[in-house]
């Protein structure tokens, strides 16, 4: 298993909302709030 740290943000009103429209698309429906924030932490990573 691997061992995970558990934090603790608060998200500014613009980008929660930013968020609530992204879970409206197909690819993001179906992600809970968790993993939607890691694939968008991920992502911005990545570029």
């Amino acid at each position: 298993m691997t061992e995970t740290r558990r934090i603790t943000i608060s998200i500014p009103a613009d980008i929660e909302a930013k968020l609530i429209e992204l879970r409206k698309t197909d690819e993001f429906c179906r992600m809970s709030w968790a993993e939607l924030i890691r694939t968008m932490i991920e992502r911005g990573l990545n570029q």
